[in-house]
Protein backbone atom coordinates (compact mmCIF):
# COMPACT_ATOMS: atom_id res chain seq x y z
CA UNK A 1 0.00 0.00 0.00
CA UNK A 2 2.88 2.37 0.69
CA UNK A 3 6.03 1.04 -1.01
CA UNK A 4 7.65 4.48 -1.02
CA UNK A 5 7.16 5.18 2.68
CA UNK A 6 10.45 5.35 4.56
CA UNK A 7 8.55 5.28 7.83
CA UNK A 8 6.75 2.06 6.87
CA UNK A 9 10.02 0.46 5.75
CA UNK A 10 11.59 1.41 9.08
CA UNK A 11 8.72 -0.17 11.02
CA UNK A 12 8.98 -3.24 8.82
CA UNK A 13 12.71 -3.41 9.57
CA UNK A 14 11.99 -3.20 13.30
CA UNK A 15 9.49 -6.03 13.02
CA UNK A 16 12.02 -8.21 11.19
CA UNK A 17 14.69 -7.27 13.73
CA UNK A 18 12.39 -8.33 16.59
CA UNK A 19 11.91 -11.68 14.82
CA UNK A 20 15.70 -11.93 14.39
CA UNK A 21 15.34 -12.02 10.61
CA UNK A 22 18.40 -9.84 10.13
CA UNK A 23 18.62 -10.18 6.36
CA UNK A 24 15.04 -8.97 5.85
CA UNK A 25 15.53 -6.25 8.49
CA UNK A 26 18.62 -4.94 6.70
CA UNK A 27 16.75 -4.87 3.38
CA UNK A 28 13.90 -2.88 4.93
CA UNK A 29 16.22 -0.41 6.69
CA UNK A 30 18.27 -0.01 3.51
CA UNK A 31 15.10 0.72 1.51
CA UNK A 32 14.04 3.25 4.14
CA UNK A 33 17.44 4.91 3.99
CA UNK A 34 17.24 5.05 0.20
CA UNK A 35 13.80 6.68 0.36
CA UNK A 36 14.82 9.14 3.05
CA UNK A 37 18.64 9.40 3.21
CA UNK A 38 18.62 11.60 6.34
CA UNK A 39 16.33 9.28 8.31
CA UNK A 40 17.84 8.83 11.76
CA UNK A 41 15.46 5.90 12.33
CA UNK A 42 16.67 3.98 9.30
CA UNK A 43 20.27 4.70 10.26
CA UNK A 44 19.57 3.54 13.80
CA UNK A 45 18.18 0.29 12.40
CA UNK A 46 21.23 -0.32 10.22
CA UNK A 47 23.69 0.45 13.01
CA UNK A 48 21.72 -1.69 15.46
CA UNK A 49 21.96 -4.58 13.01
CA UNK A 50 25.73 -4.13 12.79
CA UNK A 51 25.97 -4.26 16.58
CA UNK A 52 23.64 -7.28 16.89
CA UNK A 53 25.53 -9.11 14.16
CA UNK A 54 28.81 -8.39 15.95
CA UNK A 55 30.16 -6.05 13.27
CA UNK A 56 31.37 -3.13 15.42
CA UNK A 57 33.74 -1.92 12.72
CA UNK A 58 30.86 -1.55 10.28
CA UNK A 59 28.79 0.36 12.85
CA UNK A 60 31.69 2.71 13.57
CA UNK A 61 32.42 3.27 9.87
CA UNK A 62 28.77 4.03 9.11
CA UNK A 63 28.51 6.51 11.97
CA UNK A 64 31.84 8.16 11.19
CA UNK A 65 30.75 8.65 7.58
CA UNK A 66 27.41 10.15 8.60
CA UNK A 67 28.98 12.44 11.21
CA UNK A 68 31.56 13.67 8.68
CA UNK A 69 28.70 14.59 6.35
CA UNK A 70 26.57 16.27 9.04
CA UNK A 71 28.71 17.11 12.10
CA UNK A 72 26.13 19.36 13.77
CA UNK A 73 23.16 17.00 13.66
CA UNK A 74 22.43 16.46 17.35
CA UNK A 75 20.10 13.51 16.74
CA UNK A 76 22.88 11.79 14.79
CA UNK A 77 25.50 12.62 17.42
CA UNK A 78 23.25 11.31 20.20
CA UNK A 79 22.59 8.08 18.26
CA UNK A 80 26.34 7.69 17.74
CA UNK A 81 27.04 8.31 21.44
CA UNK A 82 24.57 5.59 22.43
CA UNK A 83 26.07 3.20 19.91
CA UNK A 84 29.61 3.84 21.11
CA UNK A 85 28.45 3.27 24.69
CA UNK A 86 27.00 -0.07 23.60
CA UNK A 87 30.32 -0.91 21.95
CA UNK A 88 32.19 -0.01 25.14
CA UNK A 89 33.93 3.05 23.70
CA UNK A 90 33.10 5.38 26.59
CA UNK A 91 35.70 7.95 25.62
CA UNK A 92 34.19 8.47 22.18
CA UNK A 93 30.66 8.44 23.61
CA UNK A 94 31.59 11.10 26.16
CA UNK A 95 33.01 13.35 23.44
CA UNK A 96 29.90 12.94 21.31
CA UNK A 97 27.60 13.73 24.25
CA UNK A 98 29.64 16.83 24.99
CA UNK A 99 29.27 17.82 21.32
CA UNK A 100 25.50 17.39 21.59
CA UNK A 101 25.40 19.68 24.64
CA UNK A 102 27.67 22.23 22.97
CA UNK A 103 25.29 22.38 20.00
CA UNK A 104 22.08 22.08 22.02
CA UNK A 105 22.41 23.02 25.70
CA UNK A 106 18.74 22.05 26.21
CA UNK A 107 19.22 18.38 25.22
CA UNK A 108 18.15 16.79 28.51
CA UNK A 109 18.73 13.20 27.42
CA UNK A 110 22.37 14.04 26.73
CA UNK A 111 22.76 15.54 30.24
CA UNK A 112 21.25 12.42 31.80
CA UNK A 113 23.27 10.03 29.63
CA UNK A 114 26.51 11.89 30.37
CA UNK A 115 25.66 11.94 34.08
CA UNK A 116 25.00 8.18 34.01
CA UNK A 117 28.32 7.63 32.24
CA UNK A 118 30.13 9.63 34.91
CA UNK A 119 28.40 7.65 37.66
CA UNK A 120 29.46 4.36 36.03
CA UNK A 121 33.04 5.63 36.01
CA UNK A 122 32.91 6.83 39.62
CA UNK A 123 33.16 10.47 38.54
CA UNK A 124 30.44 11.51 40.98
CA UNK A 125 31.18 15.24 41.15
CA UNK A 126 30.96 15.52 37.37
CA UNK A 127 27.78 13.42 37.34
CA UNK A 128 26.18 15.59 39.97
CA UNK A 129 27.09 18.72 38.01
CA UNK A 130 25.42 17.35 34.85
CA UNK A 131 22.22 16.63 36.81
CA UNK A 132 22.32 20.09 38.40
CA UNK A 133 22.79 21.59 34.93
CA UNK A 134 19.84 19.58 33.62
CA UNK A 135 17.64 20.58 36.55
CA UNK A 136 18.38 24.22 35.73
CA UNK A 137 16.80 23.75 32.30
CA UNK A 138 13.13 23.90 31.48
CA UNK A 139 11.95 20.32 31.07
CA UNK A 140 8.77 18.27 31.12
CA UNK A 141 7.86 16.63 34.43
CA UNK A 142 8.78 13.13 33.22
CA UNK A 143 12.33 14.22 32.36
CA UNK A 144 12.59 16.20 35.57
CA UNK A 145 11.57 13.12 37.60
CA UNK A 146 14.32 11.11 35.90
CA UNK A 147 16.91 13.81 36.53
CA UNK A 148 15.92 14.18 40.19
CA UNK A 149 16.05 10.42 40.67
CA UNK A 150 19.49 10.17 39.07
CA UNK A 151 20.72 13.05 41.24
CA UNK A 152 19.42 11.18 44.28
CA UNK A 153 21.34 8.09 43.24
CA UNK A 154 24.54 10.13 43.00
CA UNK A 155 23.99 11.50 46.50
CA UNK A 156 23.45 7.95 47.76
CA UNK A 157 26.69 6.84 46.14
CA UNK A 158 28.40 9.73 47.92
CA UNK A 159 26.87 8.47 51.18
CA UNK A 160 24.71 11.59 51.58
CA UNK A 161 21.30 10.12 52.42
CA UNK A 162 19.65 13.42 53.41
CA UNK A 163 20.43 15.03 50.07
CA UNK A 164 19.34 11.86 48.27
CA UNK A 165 16.02 11.87 50.16
CA UNK A 166 15.39 15.48 49.10
CA UNK A 167 15.86 14.58 45.45
CA UNK A 168 13.60 11.53 45.68
CA UNK A 169 10.92 13.52 47.52
CA UNK A 170 10.97 16.22 44.84
CA UNK A 171 10.64 13.51 42.18
CA UNK A 172 7.67 12.00 44.00
CA UNK A 173 5.99 15.41 44.32
CA UNK A 174 6.03 15.60 40.53
CA UNK A 175 5.05 11.97 40.01
CA UNK A 176 3.76 10.00 43.01
CA UNK A 177 4.12 6.82 40.91
CA UNK A 178 7.86 7.27 40.26
CA UNK A 179 8.82 3.73 41.22
CA UNK A 180 12.60 4.08 41.41
CA UNK A 181 12.45 7.24 43.50
CA UNK A 182 9.85 5.66 45.83
CA UNK A 183 11.86 2.46 46.18
CA UNK A 184 15.12 4.26 46.88
CA UNK A 185 13.46 6.58 49.39
CA UNK A 186 11.93 3.58 51.18
CA UNK A 187 15.34 1.90 51.40
CA UNK A 188 16.87 5.01 52.95
CA UNK A 189 14.07 5.11 55.55
CA UNK A 190 14.51 1.39 56.24
CA UNK A 191 18.18 1.78 57.15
Amino acid sequence: LAPKSAEFQTWLGRAYLAREDYRAARQAFTRASGLEPKSIYALNGLVTLDVVERKPGAARATLDKEIAADPENTALLYLAANTFLTLGDTRRAEGLLQDVLRLDPTHLDAYNKLGSLYVSQGRLDEAKQKYVDALGREQPNKSRVTTLTLAGIVFELENKPQEAMQQYEKALELDPRAAVAANNLAWIHAR
